[in-house]
């Protein structure tokens, strides 16, 4: 009898411990949770699904969005904000313009009677797209002419500068290039054609600095000073 009642109780607490073993299968089945990333798009509709409002991330470049799902069903969104990124790698996109000091190289000093030099266009600009690539263009047409008693006998000094920028910033620094276009001549009422005629191209690479809306550009090889340029932006 005694052996009987031992493996009366044996038995009891094997099934007892099956269905406590069943019983906390089905509560952990009924909690079991799960989030999958999402993009932003999907996000935001899952959360008005779910009555939530959705956020707005100060960093969206780096933010990451969640669908979370327990026994199949959507019970919550989640998002979490990027990181705020390091000043010095913002990209300082914009316009920035300025003028050139190419007019200078014009003779004005013929006869020893200093001549001012007068350009009809004298602009630079630069333009850095979001993702810091930098396009623009130098425009310098300027002339200086002679004083003369006689209007037959005047000089005028021509100088027509054109340059096409090319490069890339990677936040407030990077590099570029500009392509010279450099064509400068005389004429003279006395003469049929022009003298002195020459045209001259080059390519110089530049170091660029933007710091308070304000862009540098600095030859990378030593020229003369009217190569550097200082811009300012719109």
């Amino acid at each position: 009898m005694r052996k009987q009642s031992v493996l009366k109780v044996k038995i009891y607490l094997f099934f007892l411990t099956l269905m406590m073993v069943f019983m906390a299968c089905q509560t952990y089945t009924g909690l079991y949770t799960e989030c999958e990333e999402v993009d932003r798009d999907y996000y935001e509709v899952m959360a008005r699904h779910v009555g939530q409002t959705p956020e707005i991330p100060k960093y969206p470049d780096g933010a990451v969005y969640k669908v979370c799902y327990t026994d199949g069903e959507i019970t919550s969104v989640q998002m979490k904000d990027g990181e705020k990124p390091d000043e010095q790698d913002l990209i300082p996109a914009g316009t920035y313009t300025g003028e050139s000091s190419f007019h200078t190289t014009l003779d004005d000093d013929w006869d020893g009677n200093h001549l001012e030099p007068v350009c009809t266009a004298n602009t630079i600009q630069v333009v850095v797209g979001s993702d810091g690539t930098a396009q623009g263009e130098i425009r310098s047409i300027c002339y200086v002419s002679q004083d003369s008693d006689s209007e037959e006998m005047g000089m005028t000094h021509h100088s027509e500068v054109t340059g096409v920028i090319q490069g890339e910033l990677l936040g407030k620094e990077g590099q570029l290039t500009i392509s010279y276009t450099w064509h400068s001549y005389i004429t003279s009422p006395q003469w049929e054609t022009s003298s002195l005629d020459q045209t001259v191209e080059s390519v110089f690479p530049y170091h660029v600095l933007v710091s308070d809306n304000v862009m540098t550009l600095t030859p990378a090889a030593e020229v003369e000073e009217y190569y550097s340029f200082t811009l300012h932006k719109e």
